[in-house]
């Protein structure tokens, strides 16, 4: 009901309306946004969308598409698992697809792998956990 009213007023007026401003957008979402609602990110990030993921064919296993960047990191992979997990992707921004292989509390490490081609451990510079549900399946 109230987004049919939002959509009449807007639909009958020149004015922007709440929805429309970018306080309202930073309300909605998780953080900070730009004037075209697409979120403020750090200069070294890793997500995970859509997350959660709902499943609703019983097989507990999803999908979800991970993107991540680094400015202050020139050798970086994506991991899965732990941080010396198994390598996802590797470069210092992308953006990849998984398979339908994703089980609930997945976490995706962003790790800095220059230390470790010198014998020495990676470093983790961020990290991001995909939830598998199907609470709202029918």
């Amino acid at each position: 009901m109230l987004s049919f009213l939002l959509l009449t007023v807007a639909a009958c007026s020149a004015e922007p309306t709440p929805t429309d401003t970018v306080a309202f957008r930073a309300l909605l979402s998780d953080g900070p946004v730009l004037p075209d609602g697409k979120p403020v990110r750090p200069d070294n990030f890793i997500t995970a969308a859509p997350n959660p993921v709902v499943v609703c064919d019983g097989s507990e296993l999803g999908t979800t598409t991970i993107s991540w960047s680094t400015k202050d990191h020139r050798d970086v992979e994506v991991r899965v698992g732990s941080p010396s997990g198994k390598t996802f992707s590797s470069g210092t921004a992308g953006e990849a697809a998984t398979g339908k292989w994703v089980l609930n509390d997945l976490t995706f490490f962003l790790q800095d792998v220059t230390d470790e081609k010198l014998n020495r451990r990676s470093t983790t510079i961020a990290s991001v956990s995909v939830a598998v549900t199907s609470d709202s399946c029918h």
